[in-house]
């Protein structure tokens, strides 16, 4: 069992936005010792990545290599994650300037890293994939734009991609799910808007992971604008909600009840709802 060394974040330094040697590395976990990304070793061609780089993480590799480390220091701003084969991520901050993609059946967990746009981007997901980004890390949107996309979308099969965040959505920006089923449990603080394509669903879940009790869409302080399908499953005290747009088609779930003794409720912000309009042949 290899070795696992998480370098400190206090020595982190700014580094620049892209490289203008930009390539693709492909991890192997050939080093002997740890799964750190700043060890060559564990890199074809013996070369640790670098800003403006392409990061592939492909099938193959065996288990005991697939738990990896990002140990580079300076915060270099990679261009695109790839993974085509479940993978565990921590370590330092993950920082992309070109989003993510996911294989067919890939899961992949960030559940000790935290990710951070340095551009608008989109995170794209095939049929069956999963992407979980665990409790106490954060999406940090950073003043861009993210797009939740799906390829090979079968609106037949209740089984869909699905980005799974039981940390926050943090920062200025927006989210828009296209075909991509997005959860959510905590407070997320976005500013941006919400879009809820038409073959998505968002689910609300207060769970209270890390001693929270609701979930919310952004900072209330723009609307959510709602094509598919909004799910509100307080599990806890309350789901809050920023003003809501259901457009024709869409559908809005409640499931209510209660847990362990403590009522389940839905909150509509602002409280007089003036900011929620229900369009015409919505679903509830």
């Amino acid at each position: 069992m290899k070795l696992r060394l998480l370098l400190p974040a206090a020595l982190l330094t700014l580094a620049a936005v892209a490289s203008g040697h930009a390539a693709t590395r492909t991890w192997t976990g050939g080093a002997v010792l740890n799964d750190n990304w700043s060890n060559n070793d564990n890199w074809s061609g013996n070369v640790q990545p670098a800003a403006g780089d392409v990061l592939v993480f492909p099938a193959g590799i065996p288990d005991s290599d697939r738990s990896t480390f990002n140990t580079i220091l300076g915060s270099p701003i990679f261009n695109r994650l790839e993974f085509y084969d479940t993978y565990h991520t921590s370590g330092l901050r993950v920082n992309l300037s070109g989003g993510i993609r996911l294989g067919a059946s890939t899961v992949v967990h960030f559940e000790g890293a935290s990710l951070r746009l340095w551009a608008n981007q989109t995170f794209s997901l095939p049929f069956f994939s999963r992407l979980l980004v665990w409790d106490g890390q954060e999406i940090d949107l950073n003043g861009r734009n993210l797009a939740l996309t799906s390829t090979g979308f079968d609106p037949d099969n209740i089984d869909r991609s699905e980005v799974d965040v039981l940390g926050r959505i943090v920062g200025s920006g927006g989210v828009t799910c296209d075909g991509v089923d997005l959860i959510l449990h905590q407070a997320n603080s976005y500013t941006g808007s919400t879009i809820i394509g038409p073959e998505s669903r968002v689910s609300l879940l207060s769970s209270g992971v890390s001693g929270g009790n609701f979930a919310t869409l952004g900072d209330t302080s723009r609307g959510t604008e709602v094509f598919g399908i909004l799910l509100l499953e307080p599990e806890q005290t309350e789901t809050v909600l920023e003003g809501l747009t259901l457009h024709a088609g869409s559908k809005l779930q409640l499931r209510a009840g209660s847990t362990h003794g403590t009522p389940r409720s839905v909150r509509v912000w602002p409280a007089d709802r003036k900011s929620t309009r229900l369009n015409s042949s919505h679903r509830t």
